[in-house]
This record gives C-alpha cells, sequence and structure tokens, in this order.
C-alpha cells in the first residue's frame, strides 16, 4: 500500500474518531460530525503522504542505487497493509505535533516551552478544559513524536521519513 493512502486512511480513521466525540457539522449530532472530520482529516493525511513521498522520492534520487541490494516486490499482505495504516496514523499524529511545535516557534514561545516541559502537560490541561478530547489527542501525538525522535536535542520535533 502507498504510503499516501494509508496515511490518507489513517486520518480519516482518527477524524471519525475525533467528530463522532465532538459532534459538530449541519444537525449538530456525532454522526454528522463524524462524517465531517473523517473526510477532512483523510485529506489532510493524502496531502501529508503525498508530500512525504516527493520528499523521499527526492532523497532516493539522490543516493546511488545497487542492483543486489533490491528485493521483489512482495505480493498483497494483510499484516503489512495494517502495519502501513498504523504507521501513517502515527506519522500523520507526529505531524500534527510538528505543527504545534511551529506555532509554539512562531509564536516565540518554543525555548520557554523547551526550558520547562512541563508546559506541554498545562498545554494539554488547559485545551481539555475547553475541549475534553484535546488531552487525549495531544498526548497520543506526543507519544508518535517521541516515537519518531522528538526530543529535548531536537526541540521536540518529530523527524518524518
Amino acid at each position: 500500500m502507498k504510503k499516501r493512502n494509508s496515511i490518507a486512511i489513517a486520518g480519516g480513521l482518527l477524524g471519525f474518531l475525533a467528530g463522532s466525540s465532538i459532534g459538530i457539522a449541519a444537525g449538530g449530532t456525532a454522526i454528522n460530525g463524524a462524517w465531517v472530520l473523517a473526510l477532512i482529516a483523510a485529506l489532510i493525511g493524502w496531502l501529508l503522504g503525498r508530500n512525504l513521498e516527493a520528499d523521499s522520492e527526492r532523497s532516493d534520487a539522490s543516493q546511488p542505487s545497487s542492483s543486489d541490494s533490491e528485493e521483489a516486490p512482495s505480493p498483497y499482505n494483510a499484516q503489512s497493509s495494517l502495519a502501513s495504516v498504523l504507521r501513517g496514523g502515527m506519522e500523520f499524529a507526529a505531524s500534527l505535533w510538528n505543527l504545534h511545535i511551529d506555532l509554539l516557534d512562531t509564536f516565540k514561545l518554543l525555548k520557554t516551552f523547551c526550558e520547562k516541559p512541563w508546559f506541554f502537560v498545562a498545554l494539554a490541561v488547559a485545551g481539555s478544559l475547553f475541549f475534553p478530547p484535546f488531552g487525549v489527542a495531544y498526548f497520543f501525538a506526543y507519544i508518535c513524536a517521541s516515537q519518531m525522535g522528538a526530543n529535548k536535542a531536537t526541540q521536540y520535533r518529530a523527524e518524518l521519513t
């Protein structure tokens, strides 16, 4: 499965879960919110995957290839497809974390947050007061970003490949 498709599917699933818990959109019901956010998150995931594929193609073109290390393409495998969707979900959440870090950097708050990491927890609690699913999404994005190399040395930015 292409990385773009797996990130789009993962984004759609995350959007569906988030939308079903907040109930936005035309009628204000949870199912309307689930479908609206699923479509929006799938589109964002597809665009993110497109950007990541373009970056990886550029890096692959700069590296010399050897015919000895190339493997034959494997047939469809359900486990590898599920793994790629889960990996896509992690990349989607980590990219949202990176967006958050970029916003902190734009507002000149990143240095303060890097010096006092407990501000990240305070931000999650403050966001959860106004929007309850925010805390869960924030924690999930942090876990995914930390699995992708976000730490104090990288100024809490995840390294997406």
